[in-house]
């Protein structure tokens, strides 16, 4: 479960620190509903961030940090590549939430009408599985 997907074998690749670590390992799974899987990084020290690949096609991601809050949504293409960021937890040039395309992350844009409706989708999602309605 969770990583930048599930990975079946025992693939080994550098994390950002340069240690070896198994594919899929990154991430635990909180979550999931459809497509649509709540992730927290396993080791609570790191910062948090989103999964940049998946194997899953059409895959959507929702990080949670520490505490149960919800921190950023990503969707992915039928390739498992990034194609889209939500950024729920923190300004980006005053816009909050804001989105970013693909893997860029130098400016952030206002959430399109669409996305906001499936920001809400999610948060219901979360807390029903909370208890939380």
């Amino acid at each position: 479960m969770g990583g930048r997907g599930a990975a079946s074998g025992l693939a080994l690749y550098r994390d950002r620190h340069g240690h070896m670590i198994t594919y899929g390992s990154e991430f635990r799974c909180l979550l999931q509903v459809k497509k649509i899987k709540f992730v927290t990084l396993r080791n609570q020290q790191e910062s948090p961030r989103i999964p940049l690949e998946t194997q899953t096609p059409k895959r959507i991601y929702v990080l949670v940090g520490k505490k149960g809050e919800l921190k950023a949504i990503s969707f992915y293409d039928a390739q498992g590549k990034r194609r889209l960021q939500l950024d729920l937890d923190h300004p980006h040039g005053g816009i909050q939430p804001h989105r970013h395309a693909g893997y860029g992350h130098d400016e952030g844009k206002p959430l399109r009408h669409s996305e906001k409706r499936m920001v809400s989708i999610i948060e219901k999602i979360w807390r029903n599985r909370n208890g939380n309605n």
